[in-house]
């Protein structure tokens, strides 16, 4: 039961606390109905169906890069506070108001132990969130109903999970997880404080993909930037998270979004799912062509990136025709950030 209670979806905290929400707000109207506010970090601590003792974290917050919402939860050892596991949440808005869109990635800090991917749909309901989840493991296909109930005063959450099914076992309701809304504190003092402990670090899930970590960009002929690119791990090593964004001749944002690579639990192969503020979706994955040259495929298109250095990337699109790609359309340049290695 214990496994089954834990496998829904990563957290973020391979990136360090600075990527996590800092302050906190919320108005009475969001408490009311369900909603959270850009900010908020909460708490669980109870017991499982065996009568162990379960402590969680879990936080929300807003990508200003992308326009979506996020949200990581923690799955800690409730005497050494060390991660074990977690989920992370990419949502976005639906063009129905009341509903949202998730994809989400579950994960261990065990490196021996693959996760699970799918996606969701969200409705609020007044007070009421339900979360109607499907996705894959290594065993095959799971599905649920997740049931988060805010009290009117939005500092208490019920959570509960329904006809959860996985690994071909059902269960008709898990019991319920009580939460807790942390005010006036700070994801930076959870980890100071040792609230909140990270296990040793690990590697990137794949080496190949270790020289792009960090901060890049890309110049026009004026000396302006044009294109910001960073490379992060995720999830304990498990996620490659890239977020890219497009400036225009007033340096100023115009386009944006972000690429989620990590390995799909039902082929084993490297995926890349690309994500935007109005939806996502699976859109391709890695070639590695020799060991300074990478293609990331979307579509039938291939992104080869090429390593002259450790802080230049000569990068170009191919098309694919005949079922090869060829071809070396939008040349660019790209230099890493000083300091972002």
């Amino acid at each position: 039961m214990k496994k089954i209670l834990t496998t829904i979806g990563a957290v973020v905290f391979s990136l360090g606390c600075s990527t996590l929400p800092q302050e906190q707000d919320q108005t009475s109207a969001q408490a009311q109905n369900g909603t959270q506010s850009k900010n908020e970090i909460w708490t669980s601590e109870g017991l499982d169906a065996e009568g162990e003792k379960t402590l969680q974290y879990r936080f929300y917050w807003f990508d200003e890069g992308v326009q979506i919402e996020r949200i990581g939860n923690a799955f800690l050892n409730p005497e050494t506070k060390v991660i074990e596991r977690g989920w992370d949440v990419f949502q976005t808005a639906h063009k129905d108001g009341d509903f949202k869109q998730r994809l989400w990635f579950g994960w261990y800090s065990d490196s021996g132990k693959v996760g699970n991917v799918g996606t969701s749909t969200e409705l609020t309901k007044d007070n009421l969130k339900l979360v109607h989840f499907v996705g894959t493991s290594t065993n095959g296909l799971m599905s649920g109903v997740i049931k988060t109930k805010y009290s009117e005063g939005g500092g208490v959450i019920d959570e509960t999970v329904e006809n959860f099914i996985i690994n071909g076992t059902h269960v008709e309701s898990t019991p319920v997880n009580t939460f807790h809304k942390l005010d006036r504190v700070t994801a930076s003092e959870l980890f100071d404080n040792g609230d909140i402990v990270l296990p040793k670090e690990v590697e990137l899930f794949e080496p190949k993909l270790e020289r792009l970590l960090g901060s890049w960009e890309s110049k026009n002929k004026e000396g302006k930037v044009t294109l910001k690119i960073s490379w992060n791990k995720w999830a304990m090593g498990k996620l490659l998270i890239e977020h890219f964004t497009f400036l225009n001749e007033k340096g100023e944002w115009s386009n944006g979004g972000m690429n989620v690579t990590g390995l799909d639990p039902a082929s084993g192969r490297i995926t890349l799912w690309s994500i935007r503020k109005n939806g996502f979706a699976r859109s391709g994955g890695w070639d590695f062509i020799s060991d300074d040259t990478t293609g990331q495929r979307q579509g039938n298109n291939r992104l080869i990136r090429k390593l002259e250095d450790d802080n230049t990337i000569t990068a170009y699109w191919q098309s694919k025709k005949n079922g090869e790609y060829s071809g070396e359309n939008g040349k660019y340049t790209l230099k890493r950030v000083v300091g972002s290695e």
